[in-house]
């Protein structure tokens, strides 16, 4: 994870700031295998019944301590704040910071990995949700972040993870353009543990995601509407 984004970079912290104040904004990816989709941003506030089935069931397995990398406004964070979860929430967004913590999240830290988890620092469970497992990159990225995570997991850590196939593309998914072929239900879940040599041994399938750029912009009502 990189250093915390300016307020020019953060779009999707504004796109967040701005939803939760009652904007009518919308969300836009442009993927670097030239996929351009739009969505509406009210998955991220999402209440848990309304989650998708892979990431309600993946609660099941949540232990102790967590650490959500890449919290965003505090979606999976909250809820497992509520069920009596002691919860260290992490983004490199300023704004998705501070909407998770107007949103309720008790502990949300602003900044990566090294900057915002203290050296004694331990967790039971370790979530990489919301496709962030793509925070893994590459084989030698995602080889140097496991070790990082090894080194604050507890002895029994695990990893909870999601991403998505991004050649499948799910029923519900908003209309997308794409050079590759697109179908149904490309959703996948993925949970393992954590070794002391930062390796990660899947218990589900998993996928990898292209790099994407965000972008926010405002939804107007047509003329007359």
């Amino acid at each position: 994870m990189r250093a915390p984004l300016t307020s020019a970079e953060d779009a999707f912290g504004h796109l967040l700031s701005d939803f939760l104040a009652g904007g009518r904004v919308v969300e836009g990816v442009e993927r670097d295998d030239g996929c351009v989709f739009t969505a509406e941003p009210d998955y991220y506030l999402a209440p848990f019944r309304s989650w998708w089935s892979q990431e309600r069931r993946a609660m099941r397995f949540v232990r102790g301590r967590v650490l959500d990398l890449g919290c965003g406004a505090g979606r999976v964070g909250l809820h497992l704040q509520s069920r009596g979860h002691e919860v260290v929430g992490i983004d490199v967004s300023p704004l998705a910071v501070e909407t998770a913590r107007q949103r309720g999240l008790a502990d949300v830290r602003l900044g990566a990995l090294d900057s915002a988890v203290r050296v004694d620092e331990r967790f039971d469970t370790i979530l990489l949700l919301g496709n962030n497992l793509g925070l893994l990159a590459g084989e030698q990225q995602g080889r140097r972040l496991l070790r990082k995570l090894a080194r604050v997991a507890t002895d029994r850590g695990r990893i909870l993870a999601g991403s998505y196939d991004p050649y499948r593309v799910p029923r519900n998914w908003p209309a997308a353009t794409t050079n590759g072929t697109v179908s149904a239900d490309g959703w996948a879940a993925s949970s393992g543990s954590v070794s002391a040599t930062g390796s990660m041994r899947p218990l589900g399938t998993t996928s990898s995601s292209h790099r994407a750029k965000r972008w926010r912009g405002s939804r107007r009502e047509p003329a007359g509407s």
